[in-house]
Protein backbone atom coordinates (compact mmCIF):
# COMPACT_ATOMS: atom_id res chain seq x y z
CA UNK A 1 0.00 0.00 0.00
CA UNK A 2 2.80 2.64 -0.96
CA UNK A 3 5.75 1.68 1.52
CA UNK A 4 8.05 0.80 -1.07
CA UNK A 5 7.16 3.99 -3.76
CA UNK A 6 7.49 5.99 -0.62
CA UNK A 7 10.84 5.02 0.02
CA UNK A 8 11.57 5.30 -3.81
CA UNK A 9 10.35 9.31 -3.62
CA UNK A 10 12.65 9.88 -0.46
CA UNK A 11 15.79 8.49 -1.84
CA UNK A 12 15.43 10.25 -5.09
CA UNK A 13 14.67 13.46 -3.74
CA UNK A 14 17.54 13.01 -1.69
CA UNK A 15 19.73 12.48 -4.72
CA UNK A 16 18.36 15.06 -6.49
CA UNK A 17 19.13 17.60 -3.26
CA UNK A 18 22.67 16.40 -3.39
CA UNK A 19 23.54 16.61 -7.53
CA UNK A 20 23.39 12.47 -6.92
CA UNK A 21 22.58 10.24 -9.98
CA UNK A 22 20.44 7.42 -8.79
CA UNK A 23 19.36 5.48 -11.57
CA UNK A 24 17.23 2.73 -10.32
CA UNK A 25 15.75 2.39 -6.52
CA UNK A 26 14.80 -0.91 -6.49
CA UNK A 27 12.28 -2.96 -3.44
CA UNK A 28 14.54 -4.68 -1.20
CA UNK A 29 11.59 -7.57 -1.23
CA UNK A 30 14.21 -9.92 -2.44
CA UNK A 31 17.71 -9.03 -1.42
CA UNK A 32 16.03 -7.62 1.67
CA UNK A 33 18.56 -4.74 2.05
CA UNK A 34 18.93 -1.58 -0.29
CA UNK A 35 21.79 1.01 0.36
CA UNK A 36 22.59 4.09 -0.71
CA UNK A 37 25.96 6.55 -0.23
CA UNK A 38 24.70 10.16 0.14
CA UNK A 39 27.63 13.26 0.97
CA UNK A 40 25.72 14.27 4.29
CA UNK A 41 24.21 10.73 5.17
CA UNK A 42 23.64 6.62 3.81
CA UNK A 43 20.10 5.76 3.69
CA UNK A 44 19.22 1.98 4.09
CA UNK A 45 15.92 0.50 2.87
CA UNK A 46 15.22 -2.71 4.31
CA UNK A 47 12.17 -5.15 3.89
CA UNK A 48 11.36 -7.17 7.28
CA UNK A 49 8.52 -8.80 5.64
CA UNK A 50 10.00 -12.53 5.23
CA UNK A 51 12.82 -12.49 8.63
CA UNK A 52 11.36 -14.37 11.51
CA UNK A 53 13.12 -13.73 14.29
CA UNK A 54 15.77 -11.16 15.53
CA UNK A 55 18.12 -13.98 15.47
CA UNK A 56 17.77 -13.56 11.96
CA UNK A 57 18.46 -9.89 12.30
CA UNK A 58 21.17 -10.09 13.93
CA UNK A 59 22.87 -12.46 11.23
CA UNK A 60 22.30 -10.04 8.67
CA UNK A 61 23.95 -7.58 10.66
CA UNK A 62 20.65 -5.30 10.46
CA UNK A 63 21.09 -3.53 14.07
CA UNK A 64 24.30 -1.55 12.93
CA UNK A 65 23.00 0.10 10.29
CA UNK A 66 20.91 2.08 12.67
CA UNK A 67 23.92 4.31 13.10
CA UNK A 68 24.84 7.00 11.80
CA UNK A 69 21.99 7.30 8.66
CA UNK A 70 18.88 6.83 7.94
CA UNK A 71 17.10 3.29 7.68
CA UNK A 72 13.61 3.01 6.14
CA UNK A 73 11.95 -0.36 7.35
CA UNK A 74 9.01 -2.18 6.12
CA UNK A 75 7.30 -4.49 8.14
CA UNK A 76 9.51 -3.42 11.23
CA UNK A 77 6.87 -4.94 13.90
CA UNK A 78 9.81 -7.62 14.14
CA UNK A 79 11.66 -4.99 16.02
CA UNK A 80 12.09 -4.24 19.65
CA UNK A 81 11.26 -0.55 19.25
CA UNK A 82 12.15 0.45 22.59
CA UNK A 83 16.16 0.09 21.00
CA UNK A 84 15.74 2.70 17.81
CA UNK A 85 14.98 5.57 20.19
CA UNK A 86 14.72 8.12 18.54
CA UNK A 87 12.80 7.52 15.50
CA UNK A 88 9.42 8.36 13.47
CA UNK A 89 7.09 5.83 12.32
CA UNK A 90 5.04 6.36 9.08
CA UNK A 91 1.55 3.98 8.22
CA UNK A 92 0.61 4.58 4.76
CA UNK A 93 -2.74 3.31 4.96
CA UNK A 94 -5.69 2.62 2.09
CA UNK A 95 -8.54 5.05 1.74
CA UNK A 96 -12.06 3.91 1.93
CA UNK A 97 -13.24 6.94 -0.27
CA UNK A 98 -10.24 7.07 -3.36
CA UNK A 99 -8.76 3.95 -4.64
CA UNK A 100 -5.28 5.88 -5.59
CA UNK A 101 -4.93 7.77 -2.62
CA UNK A 102 -3.39 6.88 1.04
CA UNK A 103 -3.19 8.01 4.15
CA UNK A 104 -0.72 8.84 5.73
CA UNK A 105 0.12 8.96 9.88
CA UNK A 106 3.18 9.52 11.23
CA UNK A 107 4.33 9.51 14.99
CA UNK A 108 7.49 10.65 16.21
CA UNK A 109 9.63 8.81 19.28
CA UNK A 110 12.17 9.90 21.43
CA UNK A 111 13.49 13.83 21.80
CA UNK A 112 14.79 16.18 19.12
CA UNK A 113 11.41 16.52 17.26
CA UNK A 114 9.99 19.51 17.73
CA UNK A 115 11.20 22.02 15.48
CA UNK A 116 9.97 19.17 12.34
CA UNK A 117 6.54 19.02 14.31
CA UNK A 118 6.52 22.40 14.24
CA UNK A 119 7.20 22.98 10.41
CA UNK A 120 5.10 19.91 9.49
CA UNK A 121 1.92 21.19 11.22
CA UNK A 122 3.06 25.09 9.98
CA UNK A 123 3.05 23.19 5.85
CA UNK A 124 -0.53 22.84 6.21
CA UNK A 125 -0.08 19.32 4.98
CA UNK A 126 -0.33 17.41 8.14
CA UNK A 127 -2.54 18.73 11.39
CA UNK A 128 -2.71 17.10 14.95
CA UNK A 129 -4.62 14.00 13.36
CA UNK A 130 -1.95 12.77 11.43
CA UNK A 131 0.83 13.77 13.75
Amino acid sequence: AGKTEFARLLIKAKAKKENTDIEEVSSPTFSLIQSYEFKSCNISHIDLYRVKSELELLELGIPDVFDNQITILEWPEILEKESLSPYVSIKILETKKLREHRDVEVAFFGDGWDDLIGALLGSRHFNNENI
